[in-house]
């Protein structure tokens, strides 16, 4: 945590404006070092400006740093979905509700596993829960808001889209992911029996980094 101050701060506040490059440039040196909340929030910018790739990417390097992490397994579960990984995303989305259930973002990313699931009343029923915890939370009642639409379009988030600059185009976080076409849609394999806590969320990891 940066105390309201600092990059961390900064990254938070661009993407409650929606301002999506920006936040992931204002997080780029604490995301480089490792640090698995910068990472977070740089994942989930990049995940909102439409580039859920090097998401997926970012939240994994968080869940590596810091396993058992509710918030990183959520940022997993929201990048997985954005990519229309439906089964993966629910399972990283239910683990991180098992770690985390208090989390607002959690419940968040349950409900974008929902979507990518295309079960729009669960969906709902995980943003509307989410917002009792968080009514402030930009995200989800921008989805929830579309949903209620007379278009019920959940917006632009579940899927690949915009560009967020020069940097993030030629960093690791696209660099070290291999272009997928129609194999993103792919059955799931599924995970083999999990032992104790610790294995859930090794197997998830592992599953997820395996998948892209």
């Amino acid at each position: 945590m940066d105390g309201g101050t600092g990059p961390l701060a900064e990254g938070r506040r661009l993407l409650d404006e929606g301002r999506f490059d920006e936040a992931v440039l204002a997080v780029r040196g604490p995301m480089d070092d490792g640090d698995p909340e910068a990472l977070v929030v740089g994942s989930t910018a990049l995940r909102r400006a439409g580039r859920a790739r090097p998401a997926l990417a970012a939240a994994s390097r968080a869940l590596e740093v810091r396993p058992a992490w509710g918030p990183a397994l959520a940022a997993v579960a929201a990048a997985t979905a954005a990519r229309g990984r439906a089964a993966d995303a629910d399972r990283a989305a239910q683990t991180a509700l098992s770690l985390a259930p208090g989390d607002p973002d959690v419940w968040n990313a349950a409900g974008l596993a929902a979507l990518a699931g295309r079960d729009r009343a669960e969906a709902e029923r995980c943003f509307r829960h989410g917002l009792t915890l968080d009514p402030g939370h930009h995200e989800m009642a921008e989805h929830l808001r579309r949903l209620e639409s007379p278009s019920g379009d959940p917006g632009p988030e579940l899927g690949e889209g915009n560009a967020v600059g020069r940097w993030v185009r030629r960093s690791w976080y696209v660099s070290t992911l291999p272009e997928r076409a129609e194999d993103d849609h792919r059955p799931p394999v599924p995970l083999v029996a999990w032992w104790g806590l610790a294995a859930v969320v090794a197997g998830v990891a592992i599953f997820v980094l395996l998948g892209r």
